[in-house]
């Protein structure tokens, strides 16, 4: 077997030795063909012959233990190094290999948005940045809490609207927030362009931090009013620029000299790594944001490089400068693509003195605490795993638990749900919602064995790694089918367990005082009779609870969805051509349903937006049968 490999090994290193000399992207697999590290190269031959060459080639310590896994090497050529970074952090995103630092995709991160061509421009909330939109965008913010409560507090001094477009073209009297004087309402009164731009002028200088400005401008601005002898409204300016004050006296963190730019803190603990992201904006900080990582010996230098590539993006407000604990080997192709997408000059570079060397530091110290919080709650979920080893009795510990549940109404819009944790805590990325496709019955036996069977199938065919404990929601009867479906797939070294709702004896103190025994759930395990004696309220029991709580949750959104899709659903849905325009197009002219089935070709085609072709459908559909229209 040795001496397979070995040939192998050496057919792959003649094969690179063919590879070419240009800059390009590299991706090595493992014997399935997985992906299992990507990178980008100036010179792809020199680089990828660095990971066969111990003596001379790249001396990390996580090599040696790579090159022993890698199989196959495929390359990507790119006309130049910047090209060759943007592929490699697309197909680090898309296939998620697991020797690279892998930043979790950043769409549940607010940001507000204001578009300055619409005729009255309003602030709304949004996750998503549009590529190539040229409105203007203040954040990402971490906090969706926070994100409201300010925009709960500009609405106070600046009363732009909050409604749709479309809400805002249809209006008719003015909404709420008009009487509680949190907007003009330029939907139904007439509020001139001059004065709305004003407070939109207001919103962005005070978004982009220079509250002082603000200040200024709303000073002039009650003068202005009182010396037309409006005191109402300069009371109202007065109160706004007493608020404004109070959130300047509540930043803290600030600087003499006001400079925007993004510090980037590290700090690791053998395969643990913390980056820290302080964002200073007009010398404030305004945000801190860490993300964690497990690493396999990656340089310092390489680690910021793979973080900087995939942390910025069009999307995304890049800063001018950007300062890092190392210089990464390729910071002039990362500054040039960031100056590209910011449309200025970004730097990047370490900081040797002065304030910069000390904000760098304090990015530094807010890693090193937060790896430090992460250790200790590491620390506590070791040892709660562990214990669910010893009670559940098994062969290693839970990191990885996947649940299953079902949810249906007498056997209609049957679904099941698969929540999965990781190290005790939910990881909604591997979350999985099945519709339940073979079984229209009330039957939870056949239900779970068709979910189990399409989920375990797909990870032995794909050799996907397989979870170290699958719980099901229900009793004995449950478990036995899903250790029938182990077996079956031969997965015999998956551990199971079910939890199910009992009854446990009640003390005769207790019955004296209350007639209905208490209630706590039991935890079967397979080839057992009777459930395990795990103590109510023990942190072993409630973090199974919590597990299938979450899987039942889960279950009942996805049936709540499809209920109330079938229900607010239409007869006309089915009939093709027919979308949601013309849908409503035929009910308001012609009533109801009822009618629509009754109406002729020469009646349906009087109702704007149906064409003869389409009333010909939707009389055939009605008229014919559906099964024929099909």
């Amino acid at each position: 077997m040795t001496e397979k490999n070995d040939t192998y090994k050496n057919a792959l290193e003649l094969r690179i030795d063919n590879f070419p000399s240009s800059p390009g992207v590299y991706i090595m697999k493992d014997a399935k063909g997985n992906p299992l590290y990507i990178g980008k190269a100036k010179n792809l031959r020199q680089r990828i012959r660095a990971y066969f060459q111990p003596s001379s080639g790249d001396q990390r310590l996580s090599i040696p233990f790579l090159r022993h896994r890698i199989h196959d090497v495929d390359f990507i050529v790119t006309d130049s190094e910047k090209e060759a970074l943007l592929l490699e952090n697309t197909l680090i995103k898309k296939y998620k290999p697991r020797y690279n630092i892998k930043l979790r995709d950043d769409k549940t991160y607010l940001s507000l948005r204001i578009d300055l061509h619409t005729p009255y421009p309003r602030l709304e909330i949004i996750r998503r940045r549009r590529p190539g939109d040229d409105a203007l965008y203040f954040g990402p913010f971490s906090s969706a809490a926070a994100i409201k409560e300010t925009l709960r507090f500009v609405q106070r001094i600046f009363p732009l609207r909050m409604c749709k477009d479309t809400q805002f073209r249809n209006r008719s009297r003015p909404c709420l927030m008009y009487h509680v004087k949190k907007c003009l309402a330029p939907c139904v009164y007439p509020v001139s362009k001059e004065e709305y731009n004003a407070l939109v002028q207001g919103v962005i200088l005070f978004f982009q931090g220079k509250k002082e400005e603000v200040i200024k401008y709303l000073k002039t601005l009650m003068h202005s009013y009182a010396e037309r002898l409006e005191f109402e409204k300069a009371a109202l300016i007065r109160d706004k620029i007493t608020a404004i004050r109070k959130s300047i006296e509540h930043q803290k963190v600030s600087s003499y000299r006001e400079f925007t730019l993004d510090a980037i803190g590290i700090a690791r603990d053998c395969d643990r790594l913390v980056v820290s992201v302080l964002h200073y904006r007009n010398g404030l900080l305004e945000e801190s944001r860490d993300f964690e990582f497990v690493v396999y010996e990656q340089r310092e230098d390489e680690i910021i490089r793979s973080f900087i590539g995939q942390f910025y993006g069009a999307e995304k407000f890049i800063p001018p400068e950007v300062i890092v604990p190392a210089e990464p080997e390729d910071k002039d192709t990362l500054a040039e693509w960031l100056s590209e997408m910011r449309g200025s000059k970004v730097k990047i570079f370490v900081p040797k003195r002065g304030e910069k060397l000390a904000i760098l530091r304090l990015a530094t110290e807010n890693a090193r605490r937060k790896l430090e919080l992460e250790k200790q709650k590491s620390s506590d979920r070791d040892a709660l795993l562990e214990k669910v080893r010893k009670s559940l009795a098994l062969p290693r510990l839970p990191r990885r638990i996947e649940c299953f549940d079902i949810s249906n109404i007498m056997g209609k819009f049957s679904v099941g749900s698969m929540v999965s944790f990781y190290n005790a805590e939910p990881d909604k990325n591997n979350y999985r919602r099945f519709k339940i496709r073979t079984i229209n019955s009330p039957d939870d036996y056949a239900m779970i064995k068709e979910v189990l069977e399409r989920r375990y199938k797909r990870l032995v065919t794909e050799g996907r790694e397989l979870p170290d404990l699958i719980l099901i929601d229900g009793g004995k009867g449950q478990l036995n089918i899903a250790a029938q479906v182990v077996r079956e797939l031969g997965l015999n070294n998956v551990p199971l367990a079910a939890i199910a709702k009992g009854r446990y004896p009640t003390p005769r103190l207790y019955r004296q005082k209350k007639s209905t025994p208490l209630e706590y759930d039991h935890i079967y395990l397979p080839n057992r009779k009777n459930p395990l004696n795990i103590r109510p309220g023990s942190a072993v029991l409630l973090l199974l609870q919590r597990i299938r709580d979450e899987a039942h949750r889960f279950a009942i959104s996805y049936h709540k969805k499809l209920r109330s899709k079938k229900q607010l659903g239409s007869e006309l849905d089915a009939i093709p051509g027919i979308g949601t325009q013309r849908r409503k197009a035929l009910l308001k002219h012609l009533g109801s349903v009822e009618k629509i089935k009754k109406a002729s070709v020469e009646e349906l085609t009087g109702v704007p937006g149906i064409t003869r072709s389409i009333a010909e459908k939707i009389y055939t559909y009605f008229h014919q049968g559906k099964q024929q229209q099909r």
